[in-house]
């Protein structure tokens, strides 16, 4: 059967609103936080039914991060609930049964060797991996996940980080010459904060039963992020990271 099957993005579509409905009470529940006067999530939803395709640019500090910015991002909106989703995962985190759930959900794990992925080896005494093998499978992939007008699901700091300093990897700046390179430039992206409610990034396990704040930030055209960076593809990161900061900041509203 082909991907684009229409029976199987219905039973996608109904197994995610289902995981999205019995989860929110239980082991995802969240909180979503936008900026005041606007809404990054519906501008980005705006343009990814117009053909776009979709980067999702999250805060890395735990465990749970990735399956919940897909369920409170990508299965709460009625346009990118139908969207195929690719998501890099470190090698050594990709747990038994990941991604067979992933496929079911419409959410494909790339591994990538990570320089932690390369110590747990070593530590273990297996063979070493090449650090960044997946890198460019990556890429090549997720642009053409773009280029269908699908989302792409990354952290930029590549690995789990308790703080907002500058990263070294230039993740986005990649992933955009990328695009580029192959003609793909409707793209928007779409930066989101995930943090446990009342805390800050330390807690880096699953987190089980802990509720998350989730902020979303303003969503940004290829050519407004290209713009924020001044034109330079070596900047690109920069630029995000600062996004991500400001999405960071974004008030809780008082509610009293």
């Amino acid at each position: 059967m082909k991907e684009n099957n229409s029976s199987i993005n219905n039973f996608r579509y109904v197994i995610r609103g289902a995981t999205r409905a019995l989860t929110g009470s239980t082991v995802f529940r969240s909180e979503r936080i936008i900026e005041p006067g606007t809404n990054g999530l519906s501008d980005f939803e705006e343009k990814i039914s117009e053909g776009y395709g979709g980067v999702i640019i999250m805060k890395h500090f735990s465990l749970k991060d990735p399956p919940q910015a897909i369920r409170d991002i990508v299965f709460s909106t009625p346009t990118l609930i139908r969207k195929r989703v690719l998501a890099p995962n470190a090698q050594h985190q990709i747990y038994p049964g990941v991604k067979m759930m992933g496929r079911i959900m419409g959410v494909k794990i790339a591994p990538i060797v990570t320089e932690n992925t390369v110590k747990k080896a070593l530590k273990r005494g297996k063979p070493t991996p090449t650090l960044n093998e997946g890198s460019v499978e990556f890429v090549r992939e997720a642009v053409d996940y773009l280029r269908q007008g699908q989302l792409v699901v990354i952290a930029p700091e590549g690995e789990r980080r308790d703080n907002l300093e500058p990263y070294t990897k230039p993740t986005i700046g990649l992933l955009v010459a990328g695009a580029q390179r192959d003609g793909v430039n409707e793209i928007m992206f779409l930066t989101v904060d995930l943090r446990v409610a009342g805390s800050d990034y330390s807690r880096r396990g699953f987190n089980l039963l802990s509720r998350y704040e989730v902020r979303v930030g303003r969503a940004l055209s290829l050519d407004q992020m290209m713009e924020l960076a001044g034109g330079s593809l070596r900047k690109i990161d920069s630029a995000v990271l600062e996004e991500m900061r400001q999405t960071a900041a974004i008030p809780k509203p008082n509610r009293g």
